[in-house]
């Protein structure tokens, strides 16, 4: 079992596990599209059936039908499907994207994309999820989203010759495929013959024919992976995830030897930057105990020091401190026990060693003289391990291929009613009394894929309804990804606060009234995870 499942037996219930998931995976794993020529994902016959009719359209065919596309929802959802708050992400977008013309990369051939077993692979989330209140699951609690933002994000990684797997609500949007959801209504179709037309404008046909192009040229790196409910969403989450990060770990990393030998070192490259940051930390404590104890040579009518008491009492405390923290995990390396013997030997020093007097301790300055030479050796040997596990770090660092980036911008449900406690059958909506939910936290899936996939890169999203309650947030959720946007429901196709780190971030506006603002999102992912473009 694996151990994200255990974590949360309530919602990673088998029984909700989806029909379907391990062929999925099977696909991914045994095709080409993880290791060299990305394979294509199940085609979209309404697109295909559009891509052969592109050329039918007569030029003068009359435009008597509205402008006006239809309303831009993917589905019908229920009439007694609540409306949940919003989540971290609504991916959709006001307007369509005017850059639908097809791309000047490379052509549709058998060479236009590269072949490398370990190009970087793009798994995004897109669309709403809905958490069911009842097996029957005819009612449900739906986080809305049309899925615009997720399949503007994907076009244009995919425009960039990028793999891309998109993990989506079934019926919202996917790359390339807004102009087709948007105009093939009844309203717009015409009977000529035996053929039926899509009777719409210049504009538009201009549009839908270029998205058709661009799809027929990128589909083969575009693998597409529907989902409705929160549990789907999260089981294929975590698998895939966990696909990817076994390819990192599988095929780039532990392969490579100059990998291995830093790996076989301490507990593995990942456990050696935590163990170089450890003895920085112990470095930076004796050079302040050696200020502490610091005295002037020439004075030779002293034979004692004087420190200050609050002063030698912060630093057993900082000591003890360091103790608590890394002792349990290191107590039989040899260099941790040399560190150990010193910082005991300097807390009874600054303990018992002292003839107090008012606010002062006065110490012999012979056993400063003794414990300054001793530190200062001990701070030779730290510096040279230091040095050589920070080289042994960067040897590791630049033989690592890059990671694939997982970006999550689907409205990912909050809440949901562990599948035990759900009705049995269609709630009665006749009964006397009003039904009452208990409802559970939704397992974070930021967290728990960070935590279980750590050679996978993160992109999350954040959304708030004010400007406060979003930066507070986004500055504490930064920690569990590399990147973080955080967006206001009410400007959110405007701009975009993007997070580094805690309380690091900037706003990024959208450059222009002509492209979309995902363009400016993804070319900053870009730079920032230094994907070539």
């Amino acid at each position: 079992m694996e151990r994200y499942i255990s974590e949360f037996p309530t919602f990673f219930n088998y029984e909700l596990r989806p029909y379907g998931i391990d062929e999925t995976l099977r696909q991914l794993r045994e095709s080409s599209f993880l290791w060299e020529d990305p394979s294509s994902c199940e085609e979209n016959p309404l697109m295909n059936d559009l891509a052969e009719a592109s050329s039918a359209f007569p030029d003068d065919f009359p435009d008597d039908s509205p402008n006006d596309s239809p309303n831009d929802s993917p589905d019908d959802s229920p009439n007694d499907s609540l409306d949940d708050s919003p989540n971290d992400s609504l991916d959709d977008s006001p307007n369509d994207s005017p850059n639908d013309s097809p791309d000047d990369s490379p052509d549709d051939s058998p060479n236009a994309f590269p072949t490398n077993p370990l190009s970087d692979i793009i798994l995004i989330t897109s669309g709403g999820t809905k958490a069911p209140l009842e097996k029957a699951s005819v009612r449900h609690i739906d986080n809305f989203s049309t899925g615009m933002r997720g399949a503007l994000m994907g076009e244009y990684f995919l425009k960039k010759n990028k793999k891309v797997i998109f993990l989506h609500r079934k019926g919202s949007f996917t790359p390339f495929d807004r102009q087709i959801k948007c105009l093939a209504n009844i309203d717009n179709l015409k009977v000529v013959g035996q053929n039926i037309m899509l009777n719409i404008s210049e504009h538009d046909r201009e549009k839908l024919i270029n998205n058709i192009i661009n799809y027929n040229k990128y589909k083969r790196n575009l693998f597409c992976i529907p989902y409705e409910t929160i549990y789907d969403y999260g089981f294929y989450l975590m698998e895939i995830c966990n696909l990817l990060n076994k390819t990192i770990e599988e095929k780039n990393v532990l392969s490579n030897p100059i990998h291995v030998e830093c790996t076989n070192d301490e507990e593995g490259s990942r456990n050696n930057v935590t163990v170089v940051e450890m003895y920085k930390h112990a470095e930076s404590i004796l050079r302040d105990v050696l200020t502490l104890l610091s005295y002037n040579e020439n004075d030779t009518t002293q034979s004692f020091i004087s420190i200050d008491r609050t002063n030698a009492s912060k630093m057993v405390s900082t000591i003890n401190s360091f103790f608590h923290s890394f002792l349990e995990k290191n107590k039989n390396a040899e260099l941790f026990l040399d560190l150990q013997t010193i910082f005991d030997d300097i807390i009874h020093l600054l303990s018992d060693d002292i003839i107090a007097k008012e606010e002062m301790y006065n110490i012999e300055k012979s056993s400063v003289f003794t414990m300054y030479s001793r530190i200062t050796f001990l701070l030779k040997k730290l510096r040279c391990f230091i040095q050589k596990e920070e080289k042994c770090i960067k040897k590791c660092d630049n033989c690592m291929c890059p990671s694939h980036l997982v970006i999550l911008c689907a409205a990912a449900s909050d809440f949901y009613i562990p599948h035990d406690e759900l009705s049995e059958h269609k709630i009665d909506s006749e009964a006397n009394s009003s039904p009452i939910f208990q409802m559970t936290l939704t397992p974070k899936f930021y967290k728990l894929a960070r935590k279980h996939f750590p050679l996978l890169n993160y992109c999350i999203f954040k959304l708030e309804d004010n400007v406060e309650n979003l930066l507070k947030k986004a500055s504490h959720r930064i920690q569990f990804a590399d990147l973080l946007i955080a967006n206001v429901l009410s400007t959110r196709y405007e701009y975009v606060y993007i997070f580094k780190k805690k309380d690091d971030y900037f706003l990024l506006k959208r450059r222009n009234n002509v492209d979309p603002i995902e363009d400016d999102i993804c070319s900053y992912i870009s730079q920032h995870f230094d994907i070539p473009t």
